[in-house]
């Protein structure tokens, strides 16, 4: 993932992916992520905060607040929200996560 600083552009290696611990970050940071997958849920939702902790997540920050003003960073050189959002979500589809379901062979 590239994130803009006040440096320059700074590529930043993603975590590995352990999913059920990244799902259970993110809901223990107040991200409710099956509520991202339902449009009138996701207008009720708190988006600087659900990207922060999603910028926490994708790399490994521990500190909401590390998370943040790496966000507040990358958006003030620059960036924008969407970019975390695409990482996020090709992250999740190399989990298998949201992939198409597999049907079951029939007899």
């Amino acid at each position: 993932m590239t994130i803009q600083t006040n440096k320059g552009p700074k590529e930043i290696k993603v975590k590995e992916l352990d999913f059920t611990n990244m799902m259970c970050d993110l809901e223990d940071n107040g991200v409710d992520v099956m509520a991202l997958l339902d449009d009138d849920q996701r207008k009720s939702m708190k988006i600087f905060s659900t990207v922060r902790a999603i910028m926490g997540a994708l790399t490994g920050t521990k500190s909401l607040k590390a998370s943040g003003k790496m966000l507040s960073e990358h958006l003030a050189n620059g960036g924008n929200i969407e970019e975390i959002m695409d990482s996020f979500t090709e992250v999740m589809a190399a989990a298998g996560f949201g992939g198409a379901s597999v049907e079951e062979p029939t007899a």
